[in-house]
Order: C-alpha cells, then sequence, then structure tokens
C-alpha cells in the first residue's frame, strides 16, 4: 500500500475524515472500522462522540464493528482474525496484547493502535521515524517523559524521598522507562525502590511490603496487566494513604 493512501485510512480511525462523507450518495459504501479492546472503556465513547462531531452517525454514514474479548471469552488471535475476515478499511487496536494479535492477523490493514508502551521495542514498528509497515498509532512509553511524574510528585510532596516503583517486568518498554527514572530522581531528589508485578499473587506480596516498608510515594508504570489491576492498586493506595502517580502521559507520533 503506498504510503499516501496509508496515511489518509489512518485519519480516519483517528477522527479527521473529511466532513464531505456527510453527504454521502445513496448506494455508497460506508467507511468500516474495526475496534477491538478488552472490555468497553470511557474513551471509547469520546472516540464515538467526536466521529459524530465530524459529522459520521454511526449506522448512517460509517460503520464501527467493536470486539472486546472479554465479554466474548474468546482469545486475543480469534477475535483479531475474526475481525480482519470481516473487511474493516481499517483497524483500532487497543493495548499491546491486541495490537500484536491483529498485526498477526494482516499485514494489509492499516492499523492504528492505542495505549501500549514502546512500539519499537514490541517489533510493532521499525522506528519511530520510519514505522514502514500498516501500522502506526501512539505510545504511551515513558522513557522520556517518565521523570515528570516523580516531578509532579515531589512538587505535591516537597519532602517526599523514597519512592517505590510498581512495573511489570515482562513489559518490553518496562527497562527503558525504569532507566529514565533512575537517571531523573536525582535530579527530583528521590530515591527509587522497584517492585516488579506481572500476575495477582505478585502484586499481593507488593502491597504487603509497601505496608510495612511505608515509601513516600508510588509510582506505577503503565502496562496492560498493571492496568487491569488498577482498581486493586488504587483502593490500596487510598487506604494507606500512599500519594501515588499511574502515569499515563503519552507520546504521540505517527506516520511521516
Amino acid at each position: 500500500m503506498q504510503r499516501r493512501e496509508f496515511i489518509k485510512l489512518v485519519s480516519v480511525a483517528a477522527g479527521t475524515w473529511p466532513l464531505s462523507a456527510r453527504a454521502q450518495k445513496a448506494g455508497t459504501k460506508s467507511p468500516r472500522i474495526g475496534y477491538i479492546g478488552t472490555t468497553p472503556r470511557p474513551p471509547d465513547e469520546a472516540f464515538r462522540q467526536r466521529l459524530l462531531e465530524l459529522g459520521y452517525n454511526e449506522g448512517e454514514n460509517i460503520v464501527i464493528e467493536f470486539r472486546w474479548t472479554e465479554r466474548s471469552g474468546r482469545t486475543s488471535a480469534q477475535e483479531a482474525d475474526d475481525l480482519v475476515r470481516s473487511k474493516p478499511d481499517v483497524i483500532l487496536a487497543v493495548a499491546s496484547p491486541l495490537t500484536r494479535a491483529v498485526k498477526d492477523a494482516t499485514s494489509t490493514i492499516p492499523i492504528v493502535f492505542v495505549d501500549i508502551g514502546d512500539p519499537v521495542a514490541y517489533g510493532f514498528v521499525a522506528s519511530l521515524a520510519r514505522p514502514g509497515g500498516n501500522l502506526t498509532g501512539m505510545s504511551a512509553g515513558l522513557s522520556e517523559t517518565g521523570p515528570k511524574g516523580l516531578q509532579i510528585l515531589k512538587e505535591l510532596i516537597p519532602s517526599m524521598e523514597r519512592v517505590s516503583i510498581i512495573s511489570n517486568p515482562n513489559n518490553p518498554g518496562d527497562l527503558p522507562t525504569r532507566n529514565a527514572l533512575e537517571i531523573g530522581a536525582p535530579v527530583v531528589g528521590v530515591k527509587l525502590t522497584n517492585h516488579p508485578v506481572s500476575n495477582s499473587d505478585d502484586l499481593t506480596r507488593v502491597f504487603d511490603a509497601l505496608a510495612k516498608d511505608r515509601p513516600d510515594g508510588l509510582y506505577v508504570i503503565p502496562d496492560h496487566f498493571v492496568y487491569t489491576q488498577r482498581e486493586r492498586i488504587l483502593e490500596f493506595a487510598a487506604k494507606t494513604g500512599f500519594p501515588r502517580s499511574m502515569d499515563y502521559a503519552s507520546t504521540y507520533w505517527r506516520a511521516a
């Protein structure tokens, strides 16, 4: 697919289609978006609302086919394969596991990903400057912006000296983010301790350790597993009185 055609289709999913689509002629095929996630979330409605503001009314001049793996009980690969067979014009994939699934399912349908870490580390794109392939999107990689979360915590609590990090070591973006935080910590004036979690039992053990150690703040590095445990983490932080930064600052980029 030519790069110009690719960007045109991607811009559709990004909410920047031309308003001329409002006046589609009878019989004209409506654009189709395949939208795959684990479970419905508030941003999904924001996506629909923005399309509506741009003149795209679902069911009238646009078709959005939603797939939710947690609701269906099917694997990511099964949902991705089924979605690709429906032949959407573009696919929007939420989080890295589903981005991987649709990437494996098609090399021709344009894919826009959101809520993932480092797309280069995951192997989704060749580089940020020249992604290549059929993927583009928005990264939540924090190797450059992550230390800002430490700065915000320090501004909120000037006396803060010790911060505990909760992160998933199985995430390819975890190590670059922690390295960036280690570099930024002395500048902010804090010391870091890392607590790796990759399953529910790990998180329970980390909670027990944090309750005893009592750091001055928590810093949670974004990850799909960690996201599924957000309610537990926030409840624990609220009960124990820990200031926390669940830092989802995002770096935006797209195919040039």
